[in-house]
């Protein structure tokens, strides 16, 4: 299992490429320099098209892990979940 602080991962809009356009995002752990990449993940959402609805996205997911809203969260996470 992959485990580190939130504020350490570097986060990235990723697509593969393709005929239809798909937008992910990828999570980065950089070595101590920074800049080299030492493992990456995704996080559990593919987007076609647009990318306007992964940015609405990742704006959960930064208000979840960031912010003191996880009790107005939990009836949408229950709905919902990322």
């Amino acid at each position: 299992m992959l485990s580190a602080p939130w504020a350490e991962v570097f986060f990235t809009r990723a697509t593969p490429g393709g005929a239809i356009p798909s937008w992910g995002i990828d999570g980065h752990i950089l070595a101590q320099d920074g800049e080299t990449v030492v493992n990456t993940f995704s996080l559990a959402v593919s987007v076609r098209g647009s990318s306007k609805l992964l940015s609405e996205y990742w704006e959960f997911i930064r208000c979840y892990m960031e912010e003191d809203c996880v009790e107005d969260l939990a009836e949408l996470v229950a709905l919902c979940p990322p």
